[in-house]
């Protein structure tokens, strides 16, 4: 897909690209998605934070979208363990912002996703001090994990979201547009899971990132994995015990070696990236076990980054919860060539631009859509 680069977030909305979405071509990041058709809330409460139903939404006529006075744009980042969306004005000015948990569509599916996505995007509405019936007037850029795969990736682009229109792609997407500012680039998440891609002339290609436990290399809840599994070794005398490996057993199984059967019978994804939490803190302190697991963990990334390279990147951005522990392992040619970029950079600034280019599919619909002759 072709995406003109956009300008910084104070940009007017008016300034339109060149060249418009496209549909993703074959080996492309799958999932890229502008629904245009507008959608206001109806019959629902306009007291923020009010629960409410999204199957009681209504579609709204592309006059009474013209009308609309105050337009709003939404950026949504979903992962596995966390959620955040950022309301903006229409000069990029943060008005709102809110978290929630794990959004990512194969680990909780497409109605939990959305919810949470929603969750979210109400406790932004709620810091904006915006009623809910301003949902009809935002345009949403959404980036989200697991879309890359179907039937989850159709299913949320189906989804009667109550915007008035929203752009859909991967968590990968939105990243890299963040942290190149819309051009091109190659990008490595490290966080709950992981996913590399890589943008060329537009066109995003994803690099591994096909879910714990079979891929998502150097994630959280790899790191988690390795963890536990050491642990128990250590528990029963196999491997030498070390604080981070008595703390997994203190808190996680009571010190109990058959409270791991089921525990671990339950835990998804993000269960095992909580551990990571720990492996981090113990980093600090020195911990023998924690140096070893992110040592291995950077030997993995270090892996994608130069696949990465090979595809013609001449260097990476490293985002993430992981990506700053994970740096100061890499070899020393893989630290010279990659970054971590500034909080003005971040996925839910690329997000920004997904909800910016989702306003102005709506518009070229509203512009080519015909006079009524009735």
């Amino acid at each position: 897909m072709n995406i003109t680069p956009a300008k910084p977030a104070d940009v007017a909305v008016d300034q339109t690209p060149s060249t418009l979405p496209a549909n993703a071509s074959e080996g492309s990041c799958a999932g890229r998605s502008v629904v245009a058709a507008p959608a206001v809330a109806s019959h629902v409460s306009s007291a923020a934070g009010d629960d409410y139903c999204l199957s009681d939404m209504r579609q709204a006529n592309p006059t009474e979208l013209k009308q609309r006075e105050t337009t709003y744009w939404v950026g949504v980042d979903g992962g596995g363990t966390k959620t955040a969306a950022t309301i903006f004005g229409q000069d990029g000015k943060v008005l709102g912002r809110g978290k929630s948990g794990c959004s990512n569509t194969c680990t909780v599916g497409v109605e939990d996703s959305a919810k949470t996505i929603m969750t979210a995007v109400h406790e932004a509405l709620a810091k904006a001090d915006l009623k809910v019936s301003a949902l009809g007037s935002m345009y949403a850029g959404i980036g989200l994990a697991g879309v890359n795969q179907e039937p989850q990736r159709s299913q949320m682009q189906n989804y009667k979201f109550p915007f008035a229109g929203f752009y859909l792609d991967t968590d990968v997407y939105s990243a890299c547009l963040g942290a190149f500012d819309g051009k091109d680039g190659a990008i490595l998440i490290l966080g709950t899971g992981s996913c590399g891609g890589i943008m060329n002339n537009g066109e995003l290609t994803t690099l591994a990132g096909w879910g714990f436990p079979i891929s998502d290399q150097a994630s959280g809840a790899r790191l988690g994995l390795a963890a536990i599994q050491y642990a128990l070794k250590a528990h029963e005398g196999i491997k030498d015990k070390t604080p981070l490996s008595e703390e997994i057993m203190a808190t996680l199984f009571h010190n109990r070696a058959e409270d791991a059967v089921g525990w671990q019978q339950k835990a998804k994804p993000a269960d095992y990236g909580k551990v990571a939490e720990l492996i981090t803190r113990h980093l600090k302190q020195g911990d023998a076990l924690a140096k070893q697991l992110m040592q291995g963990a950077a030997e993995e990334a270090a892996e994608m980054i130069r696949c990465l390279l090979k595809r013609g990147a001449s260097g990476c951005a490293l985002v993430g919860g992981l990506s700053g522990h994970i740096k100061p392992f890499l070899p020393e040619d893989l630290a010279r060539v990659t970054f971590i970029p500034g909080p003005d950079r971040d996925a839910l600034h690329g997000a920004l631009k997904m909800a910016e280019q989702a306003y102005l599919e709506t518009v070229k619909v509203t512009h080519n859509t015909p006079a009524s002759t009735v």
